[in-house]
């Protein structure tokens, strides 16, 4: 259960990545620049890419397995 989730947050990074590829093809400029603002803003004080780093996943799967999971 607990790789599950580790690779969920990783691919939710690549969704959000997907997604502001779309925001930049199909919206005006200036909107577009203010969503992916928000939104970098949004990931990078969440964490931003702690899912991807060693360090990190090691403490979450260790945390994970004390907890059950």
């Amino acid at each position: 259960m607990r790789y599950f989730i580790q690779i969920a947050v990783m691919f939710s990074d690549i969704i959000i990545a997907l997604c502001l590829v779309i925001v930049w093809k199909e919206l005006p400029l200036g909107l577009a620049v203010i969503l992916t603002a928000m939104t970098f803003w949004a990931w990078h004080e969440s964490g931003g890419f702690m899912a991807w780093q060693p360090k990190w996943i090691k403490q979450f799967l260790k945390n994970a397995k004390k907890l059950g999971l």
